[in-house]
């Protein structure tokens, strides 16, 4: 299960925090990695940092063999999702 970290509005519905937004079945192996670069900012004497941060550019999901739903694939590719009226 994953929860929403911050509210958000995903198609009409809103999304409160720590709400589940999306549910797993089966999985059997699942990975969330990221690639961090620290970054510096040097000046005065020596050229030392003065400042550093870390700069978050790739996160990657991952998952074998499990069953996601077509909302919670809707939400992870930030699509819009619609509801069919009058079927």
């Amino acid at each position: 299960m994953l929860k929403a970290r911050t509210p958000m509005h995903f198609g009409s519905r809103y999304v409160e925090a720590d709400e589940p937004v999306l549910y797993f079945e089966n999985i059997n192996i699942s990975l969330l990695s990221e690639k961090n670069t620290s970054i510096m900012a040097r000046g005065g004497w020596a050229n030392l940092p003065q400042v550093v941060w870390e700069d978050r550019s790739e996160v990657t999901f991952s998952l074998s063999e499990g069953i996601l739903s077509s909302i919670g694939m809707g939400i992870l590719l930030s699509a819009d999702v619609l509801e069919r009226k009058g079927a």
